[in-house]
């Protein structure tokens, strides 16, 4: 009798034990779960507050053509260039093209070219009559550093001042050219609040 007791109490204990260790795993699975999905969401925010970038296949030069067009296009859109010049290869770091390319100038804006096609190096604002336009704003001689800082709050926090031609001071604004990860970017010279460059960055 007391043989049968012990082997009913035994797998009880065993019963119970199982169930004790299932309820276990239920919480720590559910625990794991719930703190990845946490931290999924918190990286997946931050991803989407810091995603400020400015599309290249979004733009247009005059809202007529692409930042990448044919060199017959470009002189067609403006009538006339100014000059083109031939490099100092050796003192250039970075290209579009990787070789054989000149500068074209309209203004002190600046296109690289090479055979039949051309490219956006820099946009000088204070020489000439060529914008930018975007979906949301046009880039031109009255655009503002405010007006740039609504659409892209995160970049503009991180705007700095710099130094260029004729010891001039002004505030340079860095922006992505895309959504996808690159090391080239757009670089938005202000003076005076206003913008004077729009540039086509590519690192050495």
């Amino acid at each position: 009798m007391n043989l049968f007791r012990n082997i009913v109490f035994l797998i009880c204990l065993i019963s119970c034990s199982d169930k004790i260790k299932q309820s276990e795993t239920i919480n720590i699975n559910e625990t794991l779960s719930d703190s990845f999905t946490k931290e999924y969401k918190s990286i997946d925010t931050v991803r989407v507050i810091d995603l400020e970038y400015l599309d290249w296949n979004s733009l247009k030069i005059n809202n007529k053509l692409p930042l990448l067009t044919s060199k017959r296009e470009l002189i067609n859109l403006f009538g006339s260039i100014d000059s083109i010049v031939s490099p100092n290869y050796d003192e250039i770091c970075v290209s579009y093209f990787d070789s054989g390319y000149k500068f074209l100038y309209l203004g002190l804006s600046v296109f690289e070219i090479k055979d039949t096609m051309s490219v956006i190096s820099s946009i000088d604002f204070e020489s000439g009559n060529i914008r930018i336009f975007s979906p949301k704003i046009i880039f031109e001689k009255s655009t503002t550093f405010e007006e740039i800082k609504k659409l892209f709050p995160n970049s503009a926090k991180e705007a700095t001042q710099v130094v260029i031609e004729n010891n001039r001071t002004v505030l340079s604004l860095k922006l992505a050219t895309s959504k996808f990860e690159s090391d080239n970017a757009w670089i938005l010279l202000f003076e005076g609040e206003k913008l004077i460059k729009f540039e086509y960055w590519m690192p050495c």
